[in-house]
């Protein structure tokens, strides 16, 4: 099938990408930002996506998928054209890159926003969730969102959006339509891994699928390691140095207070995240605080058979 055509950027963000692109050109890993409260750009990969807003690379023994879900949240104007052109290169860069398992085995998704986690299903405006005082006071701080909700800087930017206030946009409505879209999407390809910020804290995942439809992002583990799973590994790494933590209680009450079914582990000190692909077989995630660098997790997914899932 034949790709739709990328809607174009606005000429600002196509300036500033040029000039980083000129920039990064050169380093190991090329331009390995995914969009999302910062640009990203890609011009070339596997499958050229032919915009800074999502594209892939292969490096090493992975390939590596950057994708833009700003639009999923209230904060992109682009809507259902953007959405479109991106799903379809998706699938034919996964269909791709299963044709290269062999040389480059591991599939890793990556976006600034989680499709499953802790405070994923808040019903604080969209537009919140992705604002400076979400920045400072917390991804689903009620109060903070209400003020903010009935403040200039909201409403300017729903009218902005062409809006018209109340924005009836949630958190929970704008992840749900993340998992609609992209979850089948990764199960068919066998993505292996989707690593995301945004929130302020990091939290570690089973292999789990989506939750009832009452709270489609308290993902239900499906197993209680990692030995060859047969769904895609998630995991939230959003809190290394930011201006301030989330808290895994700022949902409640609510159905994702305090932890999802699937939570393996959490932290809310500072902390950054390093993957290392051994071989064929073995993916280990690590996370470390920043403090004093040591090592606060770590896991090792094991796959003898990569490519789609079964499920």
């Amino acid at each position: 099938a034949k790709m739709p055509k990328m809607p174009e950027l606005p000429k600002c963000q196509n300036e500033w990408s040029n000039t980083w692109f000129s920039i990064f050109l050169t380093t190991a890993l090329g331009y390995l930002l995914s969009a999302g409260l910062h640009h990203g750009a890609g011009v070339h990969g596997p499958v050229p996506s032919g915009t800074s807003r999502y594209f892939s690379v292969d490096y090493g023994r992975v390939h590596l998928v950057a994708l833009d879900l700003n639009v999923y949240y209230g904060d992109d104007p682009c809507g259902e054209p953007c959405k479109t052109a991106q799903l379809e290169w998706l699938k034919q860069d996964l269909a791709a890159a299963n044709q290269n398992r062999g040389e480059r085995p591991w599939v890793v998704a990556f976006s600034h926003f989680p499709l499953f986690c802790t405070g994923c299903q808040s019903a604080q405006y969209a537009t919140y969730y992705e604002s400076a005082e979400a920045e400072k006071s917390g991804n689903a701080n009620k109060t903070a969102a209400t003020a903010w909700g009935k403040s200039p800087a909201h409403l300017k930017k729903l009218h902005e959006l062409g809006f018209k206030p109340p924005s009836n946009l949630t958190v929970g409505a704008g992840s749900d339509a993340t998992i609609a879209d992209f979850q089948p999407i990764f199960l068919q390809y066998g993505v292996d891994l989707y690593v995301a910020g945004h929130w302020h804290y990091y939290e570690s995942l089973y292999p789990a699928t989506e939750g009832p439809a009452s709270c489609r992002t308290c993902a239900v583990p499906t197993q209680q390691d990692f030995n060859s799973p047969n769904v895609t590994v998630h995991v939230t790494s959003g809190n290394g140095g930011p201006p301030g933590k989330d808290s895994f209680t700022e949902d409640c009450p609510g159905p994702d207070c305090g932890r999802i079914p699937a939570t393996r582990k959490q932290t809310t000190e500072f902390s950054y995240g390093r993957i290392i692909a051994h071989n064929t077989t073995h993916l280990t995630f690590q996370q470390f605080f920043n403090s004093n660098g040591s090592l606060f997790d770590s896991w090792t997914i094991y796959q003898s058979k990569h490519g789609p899932f079964s499920n």
